[in-house]
């Protein structure tokens, strides 16, 4: 938690709760996400907050907090990647960038806007988790009460804030410092709860294959624990590195994954 601590005031107070619960929920899905300002500050502190959040999860691939334009061909990775990108949001429209990495979500942290094909932005499913997102808002209220006025995912053709109207947290202070720790706790708390609670207590494994690991049973037992989540809990197993790489095995308290969860120390 510590090596994002320091990034989370400036980076939650640039965007709106529901802004950023949306990237949340993107990296949990592994898209492919290019985060977008010429502010280097904001642009690595953003970078380093989401992957923050994702914890007890690690993000298993590629991550650039900021990638020099000559090498924009990293866009073009198989697998998904989290990258920052110093530039404009008129340079990427106006080259056309977002047109020629089309599988990217490109997300615009000056003005709160996307940059995505539509099917992209489809696979996008934001999870309830109990209604996590309304009980989180009184403690994000600290740091930012901006509401998204259409929403990341709506691509909405006209900026929805400017610099002036943002109030950037460039040097927090101790209470800034204990609300973003009872906020990474609180997301940090959820996904325990709403996901890592459900996995089996046997690691499910291929009736053909005895000594392979079956990604739909595993599904099908988180599914028949937490029935309300079925479209977010099916994209999340089924995406690559999840479905690759979710090696189970017993611990004292539950099935923990080897590579996406961090060892508790």
């Amino acid at each position: 938690m510590t090596d994002a601590l320091w990034a989370c005031p400036l980076a939650f107070s640039n965007l709106p709760l529901e802004d950023l619960y949306w990237l949340w929920a993107t990296l949990l899905l592994e898209n492919h996400v290019v985060l977008v300002t010429e502010n280097l500050a904001l642009l690595t502190a953003t970078v380093i907050a989401l992957l923050g959040l994702l914890k007890p999860f690690r993000w298993a691939s590629p991550v650039v907090c900021t990638l020099p334009q000559s090498l924009l061909d990293i866009l073009s990775s198989p697998v998904p990647i989290l990258v920052g990108l110093p530039v404009s949001r008129d340079l990427i429209i106006r080259n056309h960038i977002n047109q020629r990495y089309d599988h990217c979500l490109f997300v615009f942290l000056d003005d709160g806007t996307i940059a995505a094909d539509a099917s992209v932005r489809k696979t996008v499913v934001l999870p309830g988790f109990g209604g996590f997102l309304e009980r989180l808002r009184p403690l994000y209220a600290h740091f930012n009460t901006a509401r998204s006025i259409n929403g990341l995912e709506e691509t909405p053709k006209s900026p929805q804030r400017t610099t002036e109207s943002r109030n950037l947290c460039y040097k927090p202070k101790s209470s800034d410092i204990d609300v973003a720790v009872n906020i990474l706790e609180a997301f940090r708390h959820t996904l325990e709860e709403n996901v890592i609670a459900l996995l089996p207590k046997q690691a499910p494994f291929s009736d053909e294959h005895p000594t392979m690991f079956n990604g739909e049973k595993l599904l099908a037992a988180m599914l028949g624990r937490n029935a309300d989540e079925k479209v977010f809990l099916t994209r999340f197993v089924r995406t690559p590195v999840s479905y690759t790489h979710l090696r189970a095995h017993e611990t004292g308290r539950n099935l923990v994954c080897r590579l996406l969860l961090e060892k508790k120390k």
